[in-house]
């Protein structure tokens, strides 16, 4: 006949020495008074005053419950696990150790890397915080070097401070929405050379006059575009002459002198003409009817007001 396999009792039940351990360790996680006193009648006193242990006949079923109990157990502790807390608290302090000593290095680092790759010379950056809240970037001194004359700085910037839009920062853009200096210093001495490693530097072009002027393109000659013999003066003017806008506003002074002009002698036409009704009506009213002796003489004066009327009429 096979023999049968007795499942193991778990470790958390098999470690159990004293009533407060087990009330400790397992029974308060133990909800249901029913599964609490099961668990109770599984244990004895011990060999020495004051402890338990767990009976030597427990039955397979009995085994059995216990290891769908322990399990319950485990899940009941949470995550406030001496375990779980001791990685929580290595991990907050590694945090807390790169914020504080590694973070300001490395970003410092970086910065001066990036200075000596565009400037292509020695560059130090002393001082500098990355201050999270805010966000912001601040150092007290900034020093890069001229490639050009290496015991010299292309400029040195006093204390700083670069504001960046947090916004932007989290659509992992990096976006300065303003930039503080308070001091720049160019042509400064410098203590040490310059001079990069000869694996990290990048060929100067002649065309270059100064430390960072290699880094504009070679502009091309005035007799490689055929320019040496164009009169600027009249080449100026001629293009002056063909702007629309130009054209337009000329044309707008144009049209608004010759309207003045139009008002002007419109105006000398009335007052003109104001002068020769007033003489007319001055000379209808010296008429005398009574002076009147022949019918010419009616007939002259007749056509006289009737000219003066529509005159008149006609303004």
């Amino acid at each position: 006949m096979a023999q049968t396999i007795k499942p193991k009792v778990p470790a958390i039940f098999r470690t159990i020495r004293t009533q407060e351990q087990l009330q400790r360790r397992v029974l308060r996680r133990v909800y249901l008074p029913s599964e609490q006193g099961f668990i109770q009648g599984l244990y004895e006193p011990g060999e020495s005053q004051g402890t338990i242990q767990l009976r030597a006949d427990l039955s397979q079923e009995e085994t059995k419950r216990l290891r769908k109990l322990a399990k319950s157990v485990r899940a009941a502790r949470g995550f406030f696990h001496p375990v779980k807390i001791s990685l929580l608290i290595l991990v907050v302090a590694a945090v807390l150790v790169f914020n504080f000593v590694f973070r300001d290095w490395l970003v410092q680092a970086a910065l001066e890397r990036g200075l000596e790759e565009v400037f292509q010379a020695r560059s130090e950056v002393i001082g500098l915080q990355v201050k999270l809240l805010g966000p912001a970037v601040e150092f007290d001194l900034m020093r890069v070097g001229d490639q050009r004359k290496p015991m010299q700085n292309l400029f040195e910037l006093g204390p700083s401070r670069l504001d960046i839009s947090l916004r932007e920062l989290l659509r992992r853009r990096l976006v300065v929405e303003e930039f503080k200096i308070s001091e720049i210093q160019f042509g400064t001495e410098r203590s040490t050379s310059a001079e990069l490693p000869l694996d990290r530097r990048s060929p100067v072009t002649d065309t270059a006059a100064g430390g960072a002027a290699n880094l504009l393109p070679e502009l091309p000659s005035l007799d490689s575009l055929g320019l040496t013999d164009i009169d600027v003066t009249q080449f100026v003017e001629k293009q002056f002459e063909s702007l629309e806008t130009v054209a337009a506003i000329e044309a707008g002074v144009a049209e608004f002198e010759e309207r003045i002009r139009y008002w002007e002698g419109r105006v000398e036409e009335y007052e003109r003409t104001m002068r020769e009704l007033q003489a007319l009506s001055e000379s209808l009213s010296e008429m005398r009817p009574e002076e009147l002796n022949t019918v010419a003489q009616a007939r002259e004066t007749y056509n006289e007001v009737i000219t003066g009327v529509e005159q008149m009429m006609q303004i």
